[in-house]
């Protein structure tokens, strides 16, 4: 463990703190709001935002989102977003044992049906 993972490791516990008791940024709220509403069949499974089609285009050329090239399922921003935050929030509950919360629609690390080979 370097310097880097000392300093990374609070910062991304404040943030799975304000994550979870204020919400999401208000930037990742409207950009889901916009991509809700762009016809698609394919989408990111945690933002909505679309891959085929026109709507697929406009948040590539636009929004410079399309498929990550590690899993198809979502979008290289929710991937960064992923692998910059990686963790979750623990708390104590009322039975003082801790609670580890992560978004349920994010994908497994060890779960192989979401590895792409």
């Amino acid at each position: 463990m370097d310097n880097k993972d000392l300093v990374h490791e609070p910062m991304v516990e404040e943030f799975w703190q304000q994550y979870f008791t204020e919400g999401p940024p208000i930037e990742k709220v409207r950009r889901n709001r916009f991509y809700r509403f762009l016809p698609a069949e394919n989408r990111c499974k945690w933002c909505l935002a679309p891959f085929d089609g026109v709507s697929g285009a406009i948040a590539k050329n636009f929004f410079q989102t399309y498929p990550s090239r590690y899993n198809p399922h979502y979008c290289n921003v929710c991937d960064d977003f992923s692998n910059k935050y990686q963790g979750g929030l623990r708390s104590r509950s009322q039975y003082s044992s801790p609670i580890y919360a992560v978004p349920a629609s994010w994908p497994k690390i060890s779960d192989p049906k979401n590895s792409v080979n």
